[in-house]
């Protein structure tokens, strides 16, 4: 078994799927301005076990003890499923399953500060699959990003359909006790507002308290995904009705629906929208060249109103997806600016008072302290300007208390 560091400092686990299991967490900050939001995650399927705001009462995917994570999440956390229509119009492959033969396919998991992301490669049906999570910080809604990238790996063109999302998406309003113990009938309270939209909005009618007093439920959960290929991109139609593609399976183990219809098809079922338990999944059909790839832009996330669901989707664009991915992680920033903070004020400190005690010429310290403070701004603002004056004042003081020693 090999482990090592990626170019972005991720740790690399190879084969994450055959290691002892275990579970880690993304880290809940979003910043002064931002909706933290809670992300568990283990070693089995495509990572993801459970998410929410807040608490376990407000679970988005709902919470699972470890133990139980490692069994379900393969089955109830996200999934993907591919059809190859050169292969067969039935011919259906899900990347990450546990079912795959492990010797067709190689797996790794890379974990980063604030993501982590899953890639499968299989050379048998031509395709290598990454799936990469980060929360979106710095926003007045919390979010989960997931961004699903198929690249064809084949010396053929490849006609697919494909499905990505969750089989189950908790609505806003059932807590942690309803999840677990009466499930069955909480599902008369849940609702999917807001579908012919494409952005659905997952919540109860009314509150679900027993008590004489009825509160309306402004607050929920929503879900939505964007497809990009070398053009504008696209958003994907939802399919919030688990029976739309599952049909008679309600243990989500095969997409018998998808297996037997196109997504047009699917696509234009009618869907359940009150009364079960909803899924969030989304698809199309593509045309990969060799080489070429498409990313999927998941977003599922929590707001406060559904009047806020319009401006939600103009802010998450791909450009604006990848700008965060690619920014580097708060802690990492803070650290740095830290740092430069700490040794400028250090050095800044020193100069101002070897000026006061008068034990060194004041030039080069005046050298020094401009050094230190024209150091830092350059650093934090990226400007590249090179240490010069703060390399001449320490040489300048050196040579001073060398030529004393003497």
């Amino acid at each position: 078994m090999h482990r090592s560091f990626d170019d972005k400092g991720r740790y690399i686990l190879e084969d994450y799927d055959r290691l002892k299991p275990f579970s880690n967490f993304l880290p809940g900050i979003a910043g002064l301005d931002g909706i933290p939001m809670w992300v568990f995650y283990v070693n089995r399927g495509q990572g993801v076990s459970s998410f929410g705001t807040a608490s376990k009462d407000h679970a988005i995917m709902e919470f699972q003890p470890a133990n139980k994570a490692y069994r379900l999440t393969p089955k109830l956390g996200f999934r993907t499923f591919i059809k190859n229509l050169s292969a067969g119009p039935s011919k259906i492959f899900e990347p990450f399953s546990d079912l795959t033969d492990r010797d067709r396919v190689s797996r790794k998991m890379y974990i980063g500060i604030d993501e982590f992301e899953v890639e499968e490669t299989n050379g048998v049906e031509g395709f290598k699959v990454n799936v990469l999570y980060y929360t979106l910080p710095r926003q007045d809604f919390s979010a989960l990003v997931r961004i699903v990238t198929i690249r064809n790996i084949s010396q053929t063109s490849r006609e697919i359909e494909l499905l990505d999302g969750m089989p189950v998406v908790i609505p806003f309003g059932v807590d942690s006790f309803a999840q677990k113990n009466m499930s069955r009938t909480a599902e008369a309270w849940m609702e999917v507002f807001n579908l012919k939209d494409g952005l659905p909005y997952f919540k109860v009618r009314a509150s679900m308290g027993d008590s004489a007093q009825v509160d309306t439920i402004q607050a929920g959960n929503f879900a939505e995904a964007l497809l990009s290929q070398n053009s504008a991109p696209k958003y994907l139609n939802p399919i919030v009705d688990p029976q739309v593609i599952f049909g008679p399976q309600f243990s989500f183990s095969h997409p018998v629906e998808f297996s037997n219809q196109s997504i047009q098809d699917l696509n234009s079922l009618p869907q359940r929208t009150l009364g079960f338990t909803p899924c969030a999944f989304f698809g199309d059909s593509v045309r990969l060249a060799p080489g070429e790839e498409i990313k999927v832009y998941g977003v599922h996330g929590n707001c406060e109103s559904q009047e806020k669901l319009a401006d939600i989707r103009l802010r998450l664009t791909p450009e604006f997806l990848d700008q965060v991915a690619e920014a580097p992680p708060a802690t990492v920033a803070a650290g740095f600016i830290s740092t430069f903070a700490l040794f400028a004020l250090g050095w800044l400190l020193f100069g101002v008072a070897s000026l006061r005690a008068k034990i060194f010429p004041p030039l080069p310290l005046w050298l020094l302290i401009g050094g230190s403070i024209l150091g830092f701004v350059s650093r934090v603002a990226g400007l590249g300007i090179p240490g010069v004056l703060f390399g001449i004042a320490l040489t300048w003081l050196g040579w001073v208390l060398w030529s004393e020693s003497r």
